[in-house]
């Protein structure tokens, strides 16, 4: 059996190596760009972190003994269900849509809509896309108001129906009239033609809204900006 230090240093390089692999993973495929601040993926793997050092390492050092290989065995399994939960938490919640909607656009995560429903012949580009997928809603359509509104209530907004969904190119024209100038009151070093930089609110599940700033030409985002899109945008809450 390995002396108590030499073993809880190697238990703590492991973990180390776990969690940096957690983190790239997070950071460069999950959560990508401004998402990992926006949905707070941070504070998870931080989470994450503390608990696999204390289910790891720590639990190592203090329950060492000379005859230790099923202690350790215990202590590996506990560190392994505490990674793996933060994992899969991170994973359920990652952001697999940027979705328009009416006047807005609205961060959709793993858990939030039936992934069931999304049409791969509408989206082709769904499960290619290194990234959260830019896509439009479109508002259905039905031969009364009555039965508009039992279909909104029986099945949420049209940012949460898949069926919906379409490529934002198709929504291209109604980007333009609804998104504000952002030219002249956000200053973006991304944006190379800030002509064709329009502002829009970007609700967002986890947390604070923002400012989405999109350019209209090539239907990219430009940048994010963390401030309240109500009060900079419309100088009040909806």
């Amino acid at each position: 059996m390995i002396a108590r230090w030499p073993l809880v240093a190697l238990h703590l390089v492991l973990t180390l190596l776990v969690v940096a692999a957690l983190y790239l993973l997070v950071k460069y495929c999950w959560y990508p760009t401004f998402y990992a601040e926006l949905l707070r993926a941070h504070g998870i793997v931080l989470a994450t972190a503390v608990a696999a050092l204390l289910t790891g390492p720590l639990l190592t050092l203090l329950a060492y003994k000379p005859k230790f290989g099923k202690d350790l065995l215990c202590i590996v399994l506990l560190q392994c269900a505490t990674l793996a939960f933060g994992g899969h938490l991170l994973y359920a919640e990652r952001p697999i849509f940027l979705v328009y909607a009416v006047d807005r656009f609205v961060v959709i995560t793993g858990r939030a809509i039936p992934h069931e429903s999304i049409s791969l012949l509408v989206l082709p580009d769904y499960l290619n896309q290194p990234k959260p997928l830019l896509v439009g809603a479109h508002l259905p359509k039905f031969s009364s108001m009555e039965q508009l509104m039992s279909t909104m209530e029986a099945g949420g907004d049209i940012e949460f129906r898949p069926g919906l969904y379409e490529p934002l190119a198709q929504q291209a024209h109604l980007l333009q009239g609804k998104g504000l100038d952002a030219a002249g009151r956000f200053i973006s070093q991304a944006a190379e033609d800030q002509s064709s930089v329009r502002a829009y609110p970007l609700v967002n599940p986890k947390g604070d809204d923002a400012i989405v700033l999109l350019n209209i030409d090539s239907l990219s985002v430009v940048d994010v900006i963390q401030k309240d899109p109500w009060l900079e945008l419309f100088g009040k809450k909806p």
